[in-house]
């Protein structure tokens, strides 16, 4: 199936992780495929920033207020400047948190990076966790989709 959305990819200099420009589109093709072809209406394009950990850390302080490293950022075109470019926003992922989350959690690492951008996606969209019963909706979504992709819900915790 083809992507209907533009993806583009920007690395920060020294950012040697690399990911396939085709698993982005396959896993938009699945939010569009939960949410109904309407939910990316008139949406051509999404800019995905691979960055460092100190990058990312400098994104969290000065937007979310919190002085720490992250996994994922997402920063939704301005209102004006979404219909003049048709682009949904960007999201800042940082590979070195990705990584070390998924060693940690004993995740594959292409599988947390899918949870990881459709969970960005969806904020893009406009959803969010802020409350429990947003949250709840989100994870669902989430869930729902990643299981279409053969991978496990990523909120379950084994207590083994």
């Amino acid at each position: 199936m083809t992507c209907s959305i533009s993806v583009h990819i920007d690395q920060e200099k020294g950012i040697d992780t690399e990911y396939p420009k085709k698993d982005f589109e396959d896993w938009i093709n699945e939010v569009e495929h939960e949410l109904g072809s309407h939910s990316l209406k008139g949406i051509s394009s999404v800019s995905i920033g691979l960055v460092s950990k100190n990058t990312i850390q400098d994104l969290n302080k000065t937007y979310r207020k919190k002085d720490k490293p992250t996994n994922v950022l997402a920063f939704a075109s301005y209102p004006g400047l979404k219909e003049s470019t048709n682009s949904l926003g960007d999201i800042a992922i940082c590979p070195e948190v990705l990584k070390h989350e998924a060693t940690e959690q004993f995740k594959d690492e292409n599988s947390h990076l899918a949870h990881l951008f459709i969970h960005g996606i969806l904020h893009l969209i406009g959803f969010d966790h802020e409350k429990i019963a947003e949250a709840k909706e989100m994870e669902k979504i989430e869930i729902r989709i990643l299981k279409r992709l053969g991978i496990d819900d990523p909120y379950q915790i084994d207590l083994i």
